[in-house]
């Protein structure tokens, strides 16, 4: 097979707009100090509340399905596993794009082999 480099290619192809469109904003509130963004990971599905400026002017990102609208608290248990896979899905996209990367260019910096003559 003479082009091995098209799979890598492909791959790449694939994965460079899966990681441009992750996010999705899907509304915004503009508070007094500071703003708070709605996002949506398409990767897990989880929605997540972007908070930019306040007191502090610290950025926060925290899943909404953590908030205990009961408690009117942070189920920080919640949050960290949410984190923990979303940065196993960004570590495995990174990994994959690494070895893409790698085969193709192995793929073009390989030395060539002449062909064997029939006789």
């Amino acid at each position: 097979m003479k082009r091995r480099w098209v799979i890598p290619l492909i791959v790449m192809v694939i994965l460079l707009p899966l990681l441009i469109f992750r996010w999705e904003e899907v509304a915004f509130k503009t508070y007094t100090n500071s703003i708070a963004i709605f996002e949506k990971d398409r990767w897990t599905g989880q929605l997540y509340v972007s908070q930019y400026g306040g007191p502090d002017d610290t950025f926060y990102r925290i899943p909404e399905f953590a908030y205990d609208y009961s408690k009117k608290e942070w189920d920080i248990d919640k949050a960290k596993n949410i984190f923990h896979k979303q940065k196993a899905l960004t570590a495995a996209w990174w990994v994959l794009l690494a070895i893409s990367a790698a085969w193709l260019l192995i793929e073009f910096y390989r030395p060539r082999r002449e062909e064997s003559l029939p006789f």
